[in-house]
């Protein structure tokens, strides 16, 4: 339907899972992004055989919003370089979260309420 390469996300938990929806067709690049979150280093490790799936983390009882929270969370110590082997808990995720949404709030309600006098 389409000539542009098609990518699908969401889902995938295994390597099998990714490369059968690949092999078919029906996409041409499969996301893996709370199984890169875990491990990183997954596709080269899939290359070389080295791992063929992720340990995704069970927590029991998650409020709305906190699995979401835990894998950010998790992604945001990747992304600065903080990345630890031992991932923290869920509670810690969603409190860590809550607060850097508060923090990103006051930042942005001051430049938009700064920017915005005048302008209605």
């Amino acid at each position: 339907m389409t000539t542009k390469p098609l990518m699908l996300t969401g889902g995938f938990k295994t390597r099998a899972q990714a490369e059968d929806a690949v092999a078919s067709g029906a996409v041409d690049i499969v996301g893996l992004a709370r199984a890169l979150v875990l491990e990183p280093a997954l596709p080269k490790l899939w290359k070389e055989n080295q791992k063929p799936e992720p340990s995704f983390p069970r927590f029991s009882d998650a409020p709305e919003g906190g699995i979401t929270a835990w894998y950010t969370m998790r992604l945001a110590e990747i992304g600065a370089d903080k990345e630890t082997l031992v991932f923290g808990d869920l509670e810690q995720a969603i409190q860590a979260y809550a607060a850097r949404d508060e923090s990103r709030t006051e930042v942005w309600s001051a430049h938009f309420e700064k920017n915005s006098v005048g302008t209605s």
